[in-house]
């Protein structure tokens, strides 16, 4: 049976938020960060890795059931966030997979999530999208783990997945896959949204 991680990136600073920590912000009754561990933590994982860096206990506690990885690099860029939670992945052989979501897509639910599960085949990189534009999350197979402890500044891994030659498959998923919230504007536009 395949085992796959989830690796849910709640270690930005909000720039674009213009001050407030987003995750921390309340939306649809509840912080923006609780959304993506209750969708995370209904899904079908083997194991779930929360990676935290600015007010790191504070983000700590909405997440009490995942594994704790704090990036004190995290100013430096997503790139320094992703290699702390590889880090963790790469020293676990039963892991065959990892899926990283990114902690503002609120939309994003546990049926969302399984269903990318299902897709995945241990080899390819499975990424969500809607219409044929990819968006978020993406599950990548352990054979890029290594490389992903790389990565540093703002890095995001495309560039590994691109040289890895492996095949991208595109999983119908909706809306929720494009819709982050990383803007005031953003909040405002999607506090009344399903």
């Amino acid at each position: 049976m395949i085992k796959i991680a989830a690796l849910l990136m709640a270690a930005g600073s909000s720039r674009r938020m213009g001050g407030p920590n987003k995750l921390l912000m309340p939306f649809h009754g509840q912080p923006l960060i609780k959304h993506a561990v209750i969708a995370i933590s209904d899904a079908n994982f083997a194991e779930r890795i929360l990676v935290t860096g600015r007010d790191n206990a504070e983000t700590e506690k909405h997440a009490p059931a995942f594994a704790i990885v704090h990036n004190p690099l995290f100013e430096q860029g997503f790139g320094t966030s992703l290699a702390a939670g590889f880090s963790v992945l790469v020293e676990n052989p039963q892991i065959d997979g990892a899926l990283v979501m990114l902690a503002d897509m609120p939309f994003v639910t546990a049926a969302h999530l399984d269903h990318l599960i299902d897709a995945y085949d241990g080899a390819t990189v499975i990424r969500a999208a809607h219409d044929g534009v990819p968006g978020n999350p993406v599950i990548l197979p352990r054979k890029l783990f290594a490389a992903m402890t790389r990565l540093g500044g703002d890095q995001s891994g495309q560039a590994i997945i691109k040289a890895s030659g492996l095949v991208v498959k595109l999983v119908e998923s909706g809306p929720a896959c494009l819709a982050d919230i990383d803007t005031r504007e953003a909040w405002a536009a999607h506090q009344g949204a399903d």
